[in-house]
């Protein structure tokens, strides 16, 4: 599960992509991409030996949205014949699991105060 801000920013000039600010990084984007992408599905392989049903979700952050949706795609098609693979691809800020009789809401939280969630949950 990613949580948000996965890849910290995602252009070329290294800033967020709504407010510009200017962030720490490496400058070689291409190979972040490439290493977060080989990161994400090394956790999934290793979760497939141990696990029947594995799900992911790559929750939008502030720093990285464009690219936790592009990730939910990449990886629905990846693993598109692999039915023991769930991705949670809405293109949504916010993302739920039903595990038994549990909800388990998954936000960055950048766009909701935390006070909020449990009502927003309940709807």
């Amino acid at each position: 599960m990613n949580l948000g801000d996965f890849f910290h920013y995602t252009n070329m000039t290294g800033t967020t992509e709504r407010s510009g600010h200017i962030l720490d990084r490496d400058s070689r984007t291409a190979k972040m991409i490439d290493v977060g992408v080989r990161i994400i599905k090394r956790c999934l392989e290793r979760m497939r030996e141990k696990h029947e049903i594995v799900e992911l979700i790559n929750a939008p952050g502030n720093h990285d949205e464009t690219f936790a949706h592009f990730l939910n795609i990449l990886f629905r098609n990846l693993y598109a014949n692999e039915h023991r693979v769930i991705v949670h691809d809405a293109p949504t800020t916010r993302h739920y699991l039903q595990h038994g009789k549990c909800l388990i809401g998954v936000v960055h939280g950048h766009q909701t105060k935390d006070r909020d969630l449990p009502c927003i949950m309940a709807t």
